[in-house]
């Protein structure tokens, strides 16, 4: 036993209690490891064990049991509990600052490098280590089993989607939806607006969810298998997205699908594909900000609890509640990095760039003031209507489009 490591006196009770240690067993030991309130307070050859202790002003007396001392000197004893984690932590400070523990670790360093145990186990680690493209496959079906596996989970993403674009195509209703059978007019401008930002929120919010409640549960795993060296963390990254990729492309269609025909968007495919790609865009975001929140957070529920007020800044630079334009110098960065302020700029301009809404007034004069001054029409885009019958509403004119994106303080 001569080479035996070391001596462990561990502490786990809050109150010391004297051990009648013998002398005949510590003098076996050639090292001794110290521990107490959870730090190692000295690490070395035993016999420099006194001279450590003696340099910080707790020398052993003569004729005294060194394991005794050694224990008593770093616990906590009754009633002088503050008096004694004071001392430990002066001895755990004195010894970072010693030359012992310098050597101590270098020493372990090379001994652990040369062992044969463990220069076999790197080894042959290093060569069973899978390719990328192989690790891209096993994380990759492993991932689709992880989110496809349970069927009522996955049908509660698909109702979830689908049950809130019923709600609000029900709270914007317009009948007919069709603007070239039942054009728009300031109310449904107002209201389209609304709608239009609602699905920026339901989607961001509801990827953003999906990952803060899934993510740290598997951070345990990839935690471990990474310091094993299974795989880069970039490979397990872009498979958990690419496994993701059939809800994500399926869900803004039908989304956005349903939410095209009972709000009355603008009926042009190029107007529908663009808001498809904005949404699909916005969910990638929105799914990349749960991930940074996840892996900020400690466990789920300080994730849930951290997720709102990281995503209200960035929701008031969205556009809808703020201009874009007056936003303050100090924020402005914000303001750039907000999928809120892209995702709502490009729907709005998708939806807006081609058309516009008929303006009731009250005389010929104002209708001729609006024409010129705010970008007005006289006729609709898409049928011959007289000044006094625009768009089949008596008494009105045609706004262009480009004027409620100016409102936005977007420019096409």
């Amino acid at each position: 036993m001569s080479q035996l490591l070391g001596l462990i006196l561990t502490l786990q009770v809050p109150f010391a209690r004297r051990s009648k240690t013998c002398s005949e067993i510590f003098d076996i030991f050639d090292t001794l490891l110290l521990l107490s309130m959870g730090r190692c307070v000295f690490l070395g050859p035993k016999n420099e064990a006194k001279k450590f202790f003696e340099s910080t002003g707790n020398p052993c007396r003569e004729n005294y049991n060194p394991a005794d001392h050694y224990i008593w000197e770093t616990s906590v004893l009754e009633g002088k509990e503050e008096l004694s984690r004071n001392k430990i932590l002066k001895i755990w400070d004195s010894f970072n600052a010693s030359d012992w523990k310098k050597e101590v670790a270098a020493g372990l360093v090379e001994s652990i490098k040369s062992d044969p145990m463990v220069t076999d186990v790197v080894d042959e680690a290093k060569a069973n280590k899978a390719n990328w493209f192989v690790s891209f496959y096993m994380l990759l079906w492993r991932a689709l089993i992880s989110q496809y596996r349970d069927k009522s989970t996955a049908g509660m993403k698909f109702g979830q989607n689908i049950g809130t674009a019923i709600i609000v195509g029900l709270v914007y209703l317009r009948i007919p939806w069709n603007a070239n059978e039942n054009p728009y007019d300031k109310t449904d401008v107002f209201n389209i607006n609304g709608a239009i930002f609602s699905a920026v929120c339901s989607f961001s919010f509801a990827y953003l969810f999906l990952v803060v409640f899934s993510f740290p549960r598997m951070k345990v795993v990839l935690r471990r298998e990474y310091y094993d060296g299974l795989y880069p963390l970039f490979i397990a990254f872009l498979t958990e997205s690419a496994a993701g990729l059939p809800f994500l492309f399926a869900m803004p269609f039908l989304f956005l699908g349903i939410q095209y025909c009972m709000i009355g968007l603008f009926p042009s495919w190029s107007a529908f594909w663009a808001m498809y790609l904005t949404c699909i865009m916005i969910a990638l975001s929105a799914t990349g900000y749960g991930y940074m929140i996840s892996a900020l957070a400690p466990t789920i529920e300080a994730a849930n609890a951290i997720a709102p007020p990281l995503m209200v800044p960035l929701l008031l630079f969205g556009g809808f509640f703020l201009q874009s334009d007056s936003v303050p110098p100090w924020f402005i960065w914000l303001k750039y990095i907000s999928w809120f302020y892209y995702g709502a700029e490009n729907l709005y301009v998708a939806q807006w760039r081609e058309g516009g809404y008929c303006m009731e007034i009250s005389n010929p004069i104002q209708g001729f003031l609006q024409k010129f001054a705010r970008n007005g029409s006289a006729t609709c885009p898409d049928g011959p209507t007289s000044f006094d019958d625009c768009c089949g509403i008596e008494n009105s004119v045609f706004v262009d489009g480009s004027v409620v994106l100016e409102g936005f303080s977007y420019k096409v």
